[in-house]
């Protein structure tokens, strides 16, 4: 089931899955070699690549504060963006 949105973009109502249940990059047709792990060497080459994309796909990871006095901590873990051909994943602590 997907909803449109004002703003052109869809939400697919996104639930939590069996935990028992893992998927692969197999089970996606993806091979290994289009999913490329972003760090400072090949930023600009993927930002450079990101932004000519007619299309992309985002997923983030992060982590939850334990208190709202928890700021000062980062949130943010992974950042996940996909095109038709290829997955980078921006770890946040390996380009601070």
């Amino acid at each position: 089931m997907q909803l449109e949105l004002p703003n052109k973009l869809r939400n697919d109502r996104f639930m939590p899955s069996d935990p028992k249940i893992y998927f692969t990059l197999k089970d996606f047709d993806i091979e290994e070699k289009h999913v490329l792990w972003v760090d400072q060497q090949n930023l600009h080459e993927c930002l450079l690549k990101l932004s000519i994309q007619k299309l992309i796909g985002i997923d983030t990871e992060s982590r939850v504060a334990r208190t709202c006095l928890d700021s000062s901590k980062d949130l943010m873990a992974t950042i996940q963006i996909a095109t038709t051909k290829q997955v980078y994943i921006f770890d946040a602590k390996v380009l601070r």
